[in-house]
């Protein structure tokens, strides 16, 4: 006769396969777009002329901190902005690559509002970021991943924000990275974090991207996710506080 506990183990193991299986699967998805943004990036890039490829490659020795990013027509920004992995990043189309590339004063009037850009995205993140601005200021409920830019054909520009709510599990291991990084030494941290149980790292992540064309829609646009209609995921641990 096979024993109750005989079947609970079985359950148990099936169903801890089955969540494994979800997170792998989970991780695949998430490289496959990655590469698949890069390949699209890099395929526009590719077609660019001499002129037009220099002028990239002088924005990023100069703004090495951000991601430049090309777009051709038809692409989906959101899904390109999203591959990055920097911070803050840019999208310029071809042809805006090609009419900088020619006219300077056209490019340097681009090079301004990036720049006046990349200072809002940073505002925002300081309001949104992840780590707390003050040491009396506890771990916030939500986070930016990243900032993006990108240019209309009609001379607006598009900011677009990657939110991510902590959950409560996530909050206590982000907040106890917190106190480690501000009493022990780097090396140390780092050790504490390995250490950390992967019960602590693990929980349902809920991402969403807001879209707006100002500072003042971006911001009421994060303020307003009703996080309560966005699916989760379940990932493993996505932060370290120490380095």
């Amino acid at each position: 006769m096979i024993s109750s506990q005989t079947i609970t183990n079985a359950v148990n193991f099936y169903e801890n396969k089955i969540q494994t299986q979800k997170k792998d699967t989970a991780s695949v998805k998430t490289k496959e777009k990655a590469t698949d943004t890069k390949k699209t990036t890099k395929a526009n890039e590719e077609q660019l002329s001499t002129d037009a490829k220099k002028l990239l490659d002088s924005l990023r020795k100069k703004y090495k901190e951000y991601d430049f990013m090309v777009s051709a027509a038809g692409d989906d920004k959101k899904a390109l902005l999203s591959g990055s992995k920097k911070e803050f990043s840019v999208l310029f189309s071809k042809d805006e690559l090609e009419k900088m590339a020619q006219d300077e004063s056209y490019a340097k009037e681009k090079i301004r509002t990036m720049e006046t850009a990349v200072k809002m995205s940073k505002r925002i993140n300081e309001e949104f970021g992840l780590l707390p601005t003050g040491e009396t200021q506890d771990v916030k409920d939500q986070m930016i991943n990243k900032i993006g830019i990108s240019f209309n054909e009609d001379g607006t520009m598009s900011l677009f924000a990657e939110l991510e709510k902590v959950s409560e599990s996530q909050k206590a291991y982000l907040e106890k990275m917190k106190e480690n990084k501000a009493a022990q030494k780097k090396e140390e941290a780092k050790e504490a974090e390995k250490k950390a149980s992967a019960k602590d790292k693990e929980a349902s992540v809920k991402k969403v991207t807001v879209e707006a064309s100002t500072e003042e829609e971006l911001v009421e646009k994060i303020k307003n996710v009703d996080w309560n209609k966005v699916i989760g995921e379940s990932v493993g641990a996505r932060f370290d506080l120490t380095i």
